[in-house]
């Protein structure tokens, strides 16, 4: 196991004092509560470590609940033996001591399943954890404190073998408004240290989290559904992904008393700064889990408002940073490739900076690959990452149909509706002529109104463009269907990096109409806002629907993309970096364009086979990716000249290959679209 890395006193001193201050900041006012000592009478707690003290901790708790409040103290210099317990509202568990898990389901209110997953079940990483009740544990509850006025310890038993441990959450909280956990110890942890689920007004702060060393399945802290949560100044030492963002919709594995049921939850307003953060296992220090994509309500699983900055992360194995994007409860793929474009929930408003990333032993040229579609997104200071983290050029939800306004940010009034009746009476007869479901802009005065969406504009240059032969700048197109009161509406395209304008064209047509407007691109910007605004409107009304933005190039992590099978990614002298790749014979991908021609970019390589290539279910033809030695950016397929309007082009693992080539792989890098 790692520890925390050795700092100079100075900067711990500051750190010690920072961290008292949060406490006192943080932890509600219960000044004339009573003190319940779990070793006094009439609880009478032993903590000699043998005897079994669960009955009288809990009791002490209950008390001070019904009371209307106060502070369960467990007193320092001892180990006080138990099964799980339950805080309640308005309590202040205050653990001096040492509180030790016992391995005796007897001990337990709620025995426990023994083992490190659910015998029998046929899902991934179907762990007990999920299931059995955390040894700490709040649900449905108010003003919930866990602290130390020392270094009180949470340590969690260590069975003679794996089949007999009962493996749980150090500390997991449920359903639970305004709680605070502070500085207290976890070791030996095997489930996750500390989780948070559909938590509101939380702190986390000065907490030392240590997971069993090769204990798979040992986060650190895990946010799940919750908003307004802050974790400051922590040292985590995790066997699995070591903090984590994640909103959740429909897990199967979640059909425990604890968890269940999976009814989803945003997570917004989270603030994670000046942690250190290990992760020594096989997983990511820091990691986005965005499995909402089954809830018929995207903003109820949107990620969003979220600020990490001035942390440390270090993964040994694994990567500093990534992206769990593709939900694993949803599609046909095996779990965790990532290779279902889009299949994951909104994130929006979401900054990284003044980070330190290190990978241990990832590929130096990727140390801090996000394979994320992040929206109105901002990444800054990523010392130890050579690379720019951009925004996908994809619109999400450009039809708004389900989601609402969700990936979308709104400046005054507007957002999106499926209800004439919340606009004016001519906004809601046309919305009802679009066929429902569309983003609007409402106007009053010189106020700022705006329907837009962060999106990440590359150069011809960082295309890759140059590769292939093409020079000269970028060309993107955005496209809207747009009707308005008469009044004069902007379609814009804005470069929020340099303030300037990419494009703009004024819209007042009072019928539905398909507006394009080409956008040129000199210089990268990962933060583009395209769509609507008021122009010069000072009233009445717009409304946007079927959103799409294309460019010269579709490439191998767009979100458009359809598979089927297990592509997996690469990294190479790629146009964009990296390429998808598959050898499963039948299996295939799918790349949707809108224009009159489509150019496939792949590798070549000497373990590469033949690809069955169709266009618009037409008939395939075999396109053979096999070279003696590494070819990159090939042009290894041309539709020609196609009507203008959507198409699709299929790749499929034939299974076949050239007799000089050592396998079947095939590969796809970019599209190239005229």
């Amino acid at each position: 196991m790692h520890l925390h890395r050795p700092e100079g006193r100075g900067r711990r001193t500051v750190r010690a004092l920072l961290a008292a201050l949060l406490l006192c900041l943080a932890l509600p006012a219960l000044a004339a509560a009573r003190t319940y000592d779990v070793t006094a009478a009439p609880y009478l707690a032993r903590g000699d470590g043998v005897t079994n003290d669960r009955l009288a901790i809990q009791q002490a708790i209950e008390d001070a609940s019904a009371a209307g409040g106060g502070t369960v103290l467990v007193p320092a210099g001892r180990t006080f033996l138990s099964g799980g317990i339950r805080l309640r509202s308005n309590v202040v568990f205050q653990l001096d001591g040492t509180l030790r898990q016992s391995l005796d389901v007897s001990h337990y209110d709620t025995p426990p399943a023994l083992g490190p997953d659910v015998p029998g079940s046929n899902l991934n990483w179907d762990s007990n954890a999920f299931h059995n009740q955390p040894f700490v544990f709040a649900a449905n509850a108010r003003n919930v404190t866990l602290t130390t006025s020392g270094r009180g310890t949470i340590e969690l038993g260590v069975a003679v073998s794996p089949a007999l441990d009962i493996r749980l959450d150090a500390i997991g909280f449920r359903d639970v408004d305004r709680c605070w956990i502070n500085n207290v110890t976890t070791q030996n942890t095997i489930g996750f240290n500390i989780t948070l689920v559909r938590a509101n007004s939380c702190d986390i702060t000065g907490t030392y989290l240590n997971s069993k060393a090769g204990s798979l399945g040992s986060d650190g802290v895990n946010i799940t559904g919750s908003q307004h949560v802050k974790v400051l100044y922590n040292h985590i030492n995790a066997g699995d992904d070591g903090l984590y963002i994640a909103v959740s919709y429909a897990d199967p594995r979640f059909v425990a008393p604890w968890r269940a049921p999976d009814v989803g939850g945003a997570a917004r307003y989270i603030e994670i700064a000046n942690n250190e953060v290990v992760d020594f296992g096989e997983q990511n220090a820091f990691t986005l889990i965005p499995w909402g994509s089954l809830d018929p309500d995207q903003r109820n699983v949107e990620i969003s408002d979220v600020s990490i900055h001035d942390n440390t992360f270090i993964a040994d194995v694994a990567q500093a940073v990534d992206c769990r994007c593709d939900n694993p409860w949803r599609g046909t793929r095996r779990y965790f490739q990532d290779t279902d474009r889009g299949d994951q929930s909104p994130m929006t408003r979401f900054s990284m900076w003044n980070n330190t990333f290190v990978s241990r032993n990832r590929i130096p040229n990727f140390p801090t690959w996000v394979g994320a579609t992040f929206t109105d997104s901002t990444f800054g200071g990523l010392s130890g990452a050579p690379g720019v983290i951009r925004n996908t050029p994809s619109v999400m939800n450009g039809d708004f149909e389900r989601t609402g306004s969700a990936w979308w940010s709104i400046g005054g009034v507007g957002g999106a509706t499926n209800d004439p009746s919340s606009l004016p009476s001519a906004a809601g007869t046309a919305l009802r002529a679009n066929g429902g479901w569309a983003g609007f802009v409402l106007p009053s005065g010189t106020t700022t109104t705006s329907l837009v969406q962060g999106v990440g504009l590359e150069s011809a240059s960082d295309l890759g463009l140059p590769l292939v032969g093409i020079t000269g700048a970028a060309r993107y197109t955005l496209d809207a269907t747009v009707v308005t009161s008469g009044q004069p509406f902007r379609l814009l395209a804005q470069d929020t990096c340099t303030n300037t304008t990419l494009a703009q064209t004024t819209v007042s047509t009072t019928s539905a109409r398909r507006i394009s407007l080409p956008i040129t691109v000199t210089s990268s910007c990962g933060r583009v806002h395209v769509g609507i605004d008021r122009g010069t409107a000072t009233s009445g009304w717009a409304l946007i629907d079927d959103v799409e933005l294309r460019g010269q190039v579709v490439g191998n992590e767009d979100p458009s993309l359809r598979t089927v099978g297990t592509w997996g990614r690469d990294w190479g002298a790629d146009m964009g970096g990296t390429h998808h790749h598959d050898n499963g014979t039948g299996n295939t991908l799918t790349i949707p364009f809108t224009g009159t021609r489509g150019r496939v970019i792949a590798p070549k390589l000497p373990s590469y086979g033949i690809a069955s290539v169709s266009v618009d279910g037409g008939t395939p033809v075999n396109v053979d990716l096999y070279a003696a030695s590494a070819t990159w950016h090939a042009q290894v397929f041309d539709t020609g000249t196609l009507p203008y309007g959507r198409h699709s082009i299929t790749i499929k693992v034939s299974g076949s290959k050239n007799a000089a080539s050592s396998g079947t792989w095939i590969a796809f890098d970019a599209l190239l679209v005229d």
